[in-house]
């Protein structure tokens, strides 16, 4: 796993070993990338930050996932 931490924010990316990246907004995993499948944002609102942080991440078209998915993919972890 490694961590990056994004412009001084609450945000930061993890890449998994399975080769998927997730954006945490505080503790909380919020958006993911999947390779060969793209980008996907909880359907969860969380707060106004949250969706910046999401919306800087993602830039273009993304699919929705629930937050209870997102959430499994780190539990592993």
């Amino acid at each position: 796993m490694k961590f990056e931490r994004i412009n001084n924010t609450t945000a930061t990316l993890v890449d998994m070993d399975d080769g998927k990246t997730i954006l945490f907004s505080s503790s909380t995993p919020v958006a993911c990338f999947i390779p060969n499948m793209g980008y996907y944002r909880t359907n969860k609102y969380w707060s106004r930050t949250t969706t910046k942080h999401i919306n800087k991440w993602i830039i273009g078209k993304s699919n929705t996932i629930e937050q209870s998915a997102l959430d499994m993919m780190v539990r592993g972890y």
